[in-house]
């Protein structure tokens, strides 16, 4: 099996819609690029806090093995979700969440030689999209507290939890408190 990262432009969708994610432009592919970057740094900063530094270790050697033990697989699939409704897949994974919120952040200003610039379009307005980052954040944060609670039901399976750094991890709102 493969190991992590495991997420792909096939998470950012819907709500966490990151457009231009295609090889049909060369604007696509610098996407994908980029996109790809953001998730090799987040997704595992977002695992180590939602499972614990010793956990997120055992894991991730744990899941890269060609026939990983049933304890990983389940454990990943509380992570990482699909459903089918037709012939259309959905994922869905708190890391995608983690990741689009990280990623749209960075996108706030564009960095230029002279300094940090806000972009300008052209036939367009910017709005303000802190809301919408804080209701994916958020429901990010729900589906942690499931995948904590699935952990502390099975803490026999998984007792190198730790949720020292759960608070990374925590609701927020348009105040900042």
């Amino acid at each position: 099996m493969a190991g992590i990262p495991f997420l792909t432009s096939s998470y950012f969708v819907g709500e966490l819609l990151i457009p231009n994610l295609t090889t049909a432009t060369a604007a696509g592919t610098a996407n994908i690029a980029e996109l790809q970057w953001f998730i090799d740094t987040y997704e595992v900063q977002f695992l180590k806090y939602l499972m614990g530094e010793d956990l997120y270790t055992e894991f991730a050697a744990g899941i890269a093995l060609t026939v990983p033990d049933a304890k990983w697989t389940a454990l990943k699939a509380k992570i990482y979700t699909t459903s089918t409704a037709g012939s259309v897949t959905h994922y869905f994974s708190p890391a995608a969440a983690y990741v689009y919120f990280k990623f749209r952040s960075a996108k706030k200003t564009v960095t230029t030689e002279s300094a940090e610039t806000s972009p300008e379009h052209q036939n367009a307005v910017n709005s303000n999209s802190n809301m919408k980052a804080i209701t994916n954040w958020n429901q990010m944060v729900k589906a942690c507290e499931v995948i904590w609670q699935w952990i502390a039901d099975n803490s026999v399976t998984y007792s190198t939890f730790s949720d020292e750094n759960k608070g990374y991890l925590d609701y927020v709102n348009q105040w900042g408190i």
